[in-house]
């Protein structure tokens, strides 16, 4: 109950809710009503491995990046979550830092709709090969695969969509994710690097999308 407390007090405010309509701030002003039912939720949700439909349903919205309204590559995607989603993947999160916990080689690249491109069969494979525990793998893909998406434009909505692929903008273990997926192509510079007569100076590492 203590992890998930705290878990609950570093999540960000004033952030756009999913479906449920529920946000940080309602759940933290209930929460002396609320915690058992929602510690309960969440450690069948973890040891399955899954969520509920009504759980995993995110509404993709599009923001613009810079005001230019008329141009379609200016505008980034993001996806509404549900609270309980968003519980979940905060914990993944936290698990991972908690796993990587090590120095790494950081690398600037400019991935285009980076997100939308990570293969799931290649995340899982990364995943096994640094040895990330099976529930953690099962929940993270799970999170991904068994999850739908509908867009949300000029007040309609599409019909939902699986996710065959891509982690989703807005969801708190995403970045950490799409980074794991990069370590193979970070960990060949590094040799290289290394074996180079040049040499290698510090490289710092951000995903602009």
């Amino acid at each position: 109950m203590e992890e998930l407390e705290g878990i609950v007090k570093r999540m960000p405010e004033e952030k756009a809710p999913g479906l449920d309509g529920a946000t940080i701030e309602i759940l933290t002003k209930c929460w002396r009503f609320r915690k058992q039912d929602c510690l309960d939720k969440l450690t069948s949700n973890w040891s399955d491995g899954l969520l509920p439909i009504c759980d995993s349903r995110g509404v993709i919205k599009l923001l613009s990046k810079s005001g230019e309204h008329q141009r379609i590559w200016k505008w980034r995607p993001i996806t509404l979550l549900t609270l309980t989603y968003k519980l979940i993947n905060k914990t993944l999160a936290i698990e991972y830092a908690l796993a990587t916990n090590q120095e790494t080689l950081m690398l600037k690249l400019d991935f285009e709709k980076a997100y939308d491109r990570v293969s799931h069969g290649y995340l899982e494979a990364v995943l096994r090969k640094l040895k990330f525990s099976t529930l953690f793998i099962n929940l993270a893909l799970g999170l991904l695969r068994f999850g739908t998406s509908k867009v949300h434009t000029n007040g309609l909505f599409t019909n939902e969509f699986e996710l065959n692929k891509g982690v989703r903008q807005g969801c708190p273990i995403a970045p950490s994710l799409f980074t794991l997926c990069t370590e193979p192509l970070m960990a060949m510079l590094l040799r290289l690097c290394r074996t180079s007569p040049f040499g290698c100076g510090r490289t710092e590492a951000t995903d602009d999308r």
